[in-house]
């Protein structure tokens, strides 16, 4: 049995993989249906979206193989199929001297015909395969070949948009929860961490996410807009570095100041005063974050905008 070698960019591909936040999930109705048509499509009585971790390769969708949910990498035909863009095809494993011997060939599931299309993402990075499998040797038309690679295309369209929404619906949950059940020190060391983050992510010499224009992406209150907007105008005058880190210090001073006070009232508070506060901090902590990205945005300008000078 010959072992697929590991791809040239491995590290990126298992990265892109565990930033979808699909690994042992439930069965979804959409990767169901897309291996199904995979299935049809090809003629065979089984077909998988299949992922490739780091010692396994785990079936987001399974068609035709009940109870198999994974296998060890190590002799899954698919570590073969995400090596290179095309469709990776095997006519009669029982005769292919890489497989012959394979536990998959030689028991269940008695694999004798594979073909697997792999998952690129728009990087091109290789995550698994959207494959079909049959219990005697054959071999795909061009039709289903190509029908199968479109389908693939389906699949990492699928995934990608599983995890926008999810992010969409995340924060808002999360946040009730630290208001509901976290300790204000947690909330302050959170909301901390977050114009933290947001300074690193966008300082960073080669950021992970950039944004155009950071108010498309959070809507702002008429006044908030107004006031925002005229800091800017100031951080254009001023010297670009300066003007920048007034304004994240200027953002942060009032939630700050909130958090004094949660942490040490100077007087007994009410349970509305303390949720009047609580939902204070959440506002200015939205504030600091706005101005963390504007400040970051200013720095990286700034290099440009004395060089143009």
């Amino acid at each position: 049995m010959q072992s697929a070698q590991k791809r040239s960019n491995e590290a990126a591909s298992l990265s892109a993989l565990l930033n979808l936040e699909i690994l042992d999930t439930e069965p979804e109705a959409e990767f169901d249906a897309l291996a199904r048509a995979a299935s049809i499509i090809c003629g065979t009585p089984a077909a998988l979206v299949s992922l490739l971790d780091t010692e396994r390769q785990w079936f987001k969708a399974n068609v035709g193989l009940p109870g198999l949910t994974q296998s060890p990498r190590d002799i899954a035909f698919c570590a073969h199929a995400v090596l290179d863009d095309r469709v990776f095809e095997v006519a009669d494993a029982a005769r292919d001297s890489r497989f012959a011997d394979n536990p998959l060939v030689t028991g269940r599931p008695d694999v004798r015909f594979y073909a697997g299309a792999p998952l690129c993402m728009p990087d091109g990075l290789r995550i698994g395969t959207l494959c079909v499998m049959d219990g005697r040797p054959r071999q795909l038309t061009e039709v289903q070949r190509t029908g199968l690679q479109q389908l693939s295309i389906a699949v990492v369209k699928a995934l990608m948009g599983r995890l926008a929404v999810r992010r969409m619906q995340v924060p808002a949950p999360r946040i009730a929860v630290r208001l509901a059940h976290a300790s204000p020190q947690d909330c302050v060391e959170s909301a901390i961490g977050n114009v933290d983050n947001a300074m690193l992510q966008l300082l960073d010499d080669e950021p992970e996410i950039t944004f155009s224009n950071p108010t498309d992406l959070m809507p702002l209150e008429a006044a908030e807009a107004d006031r925002i907007h005229r800091l800017e105008q100031s951080a254009c005058r001023a010297r670009p570095q300066l003007s920048a880190i007034r304004l994240c210090l200027k953002s942060t001073e009032a939630l700050l100041s909130i958090t004094q006070r949660l942490l040490k009232p100077e007087t007994a508070q009410t349970p509305y005063e303390r949720e009047k506060l609580w939902k204070q901090l959440a506002t200015d902590t939205k504030v600091a974050g706005r101005s963390a990205y504007r400040a970051a945005l200013v720095l990286s300008d700034a290099p440009a905008k004395e060089d143009a000078a």
